[in-house]
């Protein structure tokens, strides 16, 4: 299993992709990916415990929207890391 780095804050109104949307794709160029960061007033445990709404907390559910996690581990051959970048690129719309 690869270690982990979170790209944090994906600017989705420039991209007009959503955190999800991106995701996908780079999932349809073989690049893994996660999402590791869910605001905590967005859990069930804690809507349903203590009433939560999605907007209660803007900011925490701004990031959450826009968290994504990227591979990244020492073991990743330059040739892997690169893959990444130009997938990631590629997705966002960047040359």
């Amino acid at each position: 299993m690869l270690d982990i780095c979170i790209l944090s804050c994906l600017n989705i109104e420039n991209t007009r992709k959503s955190r999800d949307e991106v995701q996908q794709e780079l999932y349809e160029m073989n690049i893994g990916t996660g999402i590791h960061f869910i605001s905590l007033h967005l859990h069930d445990y804690y809507r349903k415990t203590y009433g939560l709404k999605q907007d209660d907390f803007p900011n925490a559910k701004y990031i959450s929207d826009r968290t994504i996690s990227l591979p990244l581990s020492a073991k990743l051959k330059d040739e892997d890391v690169e893959d990444v970048i130009e997938a990631v690129r590629k997705v966002l719309g960047a040359s």
